[in-house]
């Protein structure tokens, strides 16, 4: 055993998947058994750690699955079920890249489980009839994000993509395509609307004697 650089948080009862030589490490108990729903990634190359910025599960969740799908050139993590605040069971599933970060999908476990097992597969032979069915066998590089609306204070920018033949970019989701990605964005303080107006006169002296 070698010691390498420690984790950025103390967490156990959490969950770990491999994707591009990084090991994605999300959610457990924290300090004071807390719910986690950070993630930090493990580079096998550098040896270092990282917390990902806006990359935080969407369900703060302790002893869920968590698993690789897909071969080398197009990776994705799946955390799905375990126990979210106040130990509640949960269905739900999310869905990791480096592109879009954790996602809540649409699909959920049939029923509200954890402290399971799970398996590594090979996603593009899972989705190939999906694929074969649906056109969409792989997507375009994101556009350029657009403009952050409101254009001051705190406000949401879109990008965009498409699904197609043609456009096969590794490590991406390769069952389907999320063609809108959103996030938030800030690019100034809102002005100030208004402005202090003149002094009203003083009001009449409360006191009764003139000698006050």
């Amino acid at each position: 055993w070698t010691t390498w650089n420690p984790l950025n948080q103390r967490r156990h009862h959490h969950g770990c998947a491999v994707i591009s030589n990084k090991v994605i490490v999300a959610g457990g108990y924290g300090e004071n058994d807390n719910i986690l729903s950070s993630t930090e990634i493990i580079d096998l190359k550098t040896k270092s750690v990282t917390s990902v910025v806006r990359g935080a599960l969407k369900t703060a969740r302790v002893k869920f699955g968590m698993v690789t799908v897909g071969d080398k050139e197009n990776q994705m993590v799946l955390a799905f079920g375990g126990h979210g605040d106040g130990g509640v069971p949960l269905q739900s599933i999310e869905r990791f890249n480096f592109y879009t970060k954790w996602k809540i999908l649409n699909e959920q476990l049939s029923f509200q489980r954890s402290q399971f097992g799970s398996v590594a597969v090979n996603v593009k032979t899972l989705c190939s009839e999906a694929q074969a069915s649906s056109g969409c066998a792989d997507c375009s590089s994101w556009s350029p994000w657009g403009e952050c609306a409101p254009d001051c204070g705190v406000g949401q920018r879109t990008r965009n993509r498409t699904c197609g033949a043609g456009n096969l970019r590794k490590e991406e989701d390769t069952c389907h395509c999320d063609e809108i990605d959103t996030e938030d964005c800030y690019t100034k303080l809102c002005p100030v609307i208004g402005h202090w107006g003149n002094w009203s006169s003083f009001s009449a002296c409360s006191a009764t004697d003139p000698h006050t």
